[in-house]
């Protein structure tokens, strides 16, 4: 990644609250962080594996309904303000521009989102092969997307015809399947094309 995309990242973070609450010098505390923290990660994207690992486990525990902790370092603080109308705890951490705080302050300001209305949605794709998360819009949805959920239900059918058919009588009807499709789509390719409305078209002398 550039430089000018990781920042583009960070001020996503921003922009969601994920690293910054909205306040007075908020703004210019994360134009310095973001300027510091940027260069530092384009030359070492490892420096970022942290911080991925408390955000899928913290999205894994809201979307199954578990308990997961990460620690806080001796050195950060959480600071809380009473009567602030949207936020009024934050993570203070000595350094702003390491990664390792970086991490950490990430975790938390994730952690206050997911304890909201929002986060309650949070869930993880059914599909085996699937683990992406994602915000379900209805109270029992499983999957991510419709075509997750139409790749499941496809499972399911061959499934029940290998159980009624047997696996080697499916096998052998889904290769006549295949080859019927072939040969359809070679004929359709060799045939000679429609003629158009133009070509249709007989001229009529007044």
């Amino acid at each position: 990644m550039t430089e000018s995309q990781v920042l583009k990242v960070l001020a996503g973070f921003f922009e969601h609250d994920l690293l910054f609450p909205y306040g007075v010098g908020a703004s210019v505390e994360a134009a310095e962080f973001m300027c510091l923290l940027a260069p530092k990660i384009c030359a070492d994207p490892a420096c970022l594996n942290e911080s991925i690992m408390i955000a899928t486990m913290l999205l894994a525990a809201a979307a199954g309904r578990k308990e997961w902790n990460f620690p806080i370092d001796q050195e950060s603080m959480v600071q809380f303000k009473g009567g602030s109308p949207q936020h009024n705890a934050f993570l203070l951490t000595p350094s702003k521009d390491d990664s390792k705080y970086f991490a950490k302050r990430l975790g938390f300001f994730l952690t206050l989102h997911l304890c909201s209305e929002e986060g309650q949605k949070v869930r993880m794709c059914a599909r085996q092969d699937c683990p992406r998360f994602f915000l379900a819009n209805r109270p029992k949805q499983e999957y991510c997307s419709r075509k997750c959920a139409n790749a499941v239900a496809f499972e399911h059918h061959v499934e029940r015809q290998k159980k009624t058919l047997g696996e080697e009588a499916y096998r052998a009807r889904r290769a006549k399947a295949v080859r019927t499709s072939v040969t359809a789509r070679r004929q359709h390719q060799d045939s000679p094309p429609a003629p158009s409305r133009k070509a249709l078209a007989v001229d009529v002398d007044p």
